[in-house]
């Protein structure tokens, strides 16, 4: 098994690809987020940070989505090499 590097959602910088690893089981959100599409596997790259810095949009599926810190912190991802 290789030796992946977790971080949370809410830690990728701007314009950086990573991969959803999991969502903590206690997230408040975790069914919603599933039924959004945020499953293992899949890319999501963080675009936008409003003025205030919550919530944040994020690129996934082809779609923007806006986040709150604290739902983000919940989702594990794995940052894309040479990205």
């Amino acid at each position: 098994m290789s030796d992946k590097k977790l971080i949370s959602l809410d830690k990728l910088p701007l314009n950086c690809t990573g991969e959803i690893e999991y969502i903590k089981k206690s997230c408040r959100n975790y069914r919603r987020l599933l039924e959004m599409g945020f499953t293992k596997g899949c890319s999501i790259t963080p675009l936008y940070l409003s003025p205030m810095g919550d919530p944040a949009a994020y690129c996934i599926r082809g779609t923007v989505i806006a986040l709150r810190k604290e739902d983000a912190s919940d989702i594990l991802i794995v940052q894309k090499e040479g990205i």
